[in-house]
């Protein structure tokens, strides 16, 4: 496995403070994921943990759309962190590589993360956000549904394959593979009755 740290280390010094830092295809790409994100759950008054948060640009996204979010973000990358740490002095960021020693948080985050590991290693760090997760996590995959070919370090994934894992965890699911067939989403929620939009 690549050091996912350095590997954003890089980007950082090939393109700053850029879209194609944090490995976007697109500024369209990101601003469909953090809506489906947003259309998750009610934001307002939660506590959120963004884990691979990048710019913390998803926080800006629901701001403008929900109230009192306590937000943390982490990001394995010194770079990231020094740059939001630098020029959004008001949010709170660790560097760090998940999973981390960290609290419950109602909301949990890995957007533009899991398609860095294996297989195996992408459902661990799915169990490792569940054991904080208090009412959500919410994560996307690279699709094996996928035109776009396996990059040189980057992993797709069965829907299906990670379905049946995810089951194992909660009943409570929601599949997104409905925008795009390069990626899919899921939202997996403690219980039925989470207040959704």
């Amino acid at each position: 496995m690549k050091n996912v740290g350095c590997f954003f280390d890089y980007l950082i010094d090939k393109h700053g403070h850029s879209i194609q830092a944090l490995d976007y295809g697109s500024k369209e790409s990101q601003e469909l994921k953090f809506k489906m994100i947003s259309e998750a759950t009610d934001f307002n008054y939660k506590s959120v943990l963004d884990i691979g948060c990048g710019f913390c640009d998803l926080k800006d996204y629901l701001d403008d759309y929900f109230a009192s979010i306590d937000y943390l973000g982490v990001d394995v990358s010194e770079k990231v962190v020094e740059k939001v740490e630098k020029e959004k002095m008001e949010i709170n960021v660790l560097q760090g590589t998940w999973p981390m020693p960290i609290a419950m948080h109602d909301i949990i985050i890995m957007n533009g993360v899991l398609y860095l590991y294996p297989f195996r290693e992408a459902l661990k760090l799915i169990e490792e956000a569940w054991l904080v997760t208090r009412e959500l996590l919410i994560f996307d995959c690279l699709s094996a549904e996928s035109l776009i070919p396996d990059g040189k370090g980057e992993y797709h994934f069965d829907a299906g394959k990670i379905l049946s894992f995810v089951f194992l965890l909660t009943p409570y699911i929601c599949l997104r593979h409905d925008t795009s067939k390069n990626f899919f989403m899921m939202h997996l929620y403690r219980n039925g009755k989470e207040n959704r939009r």
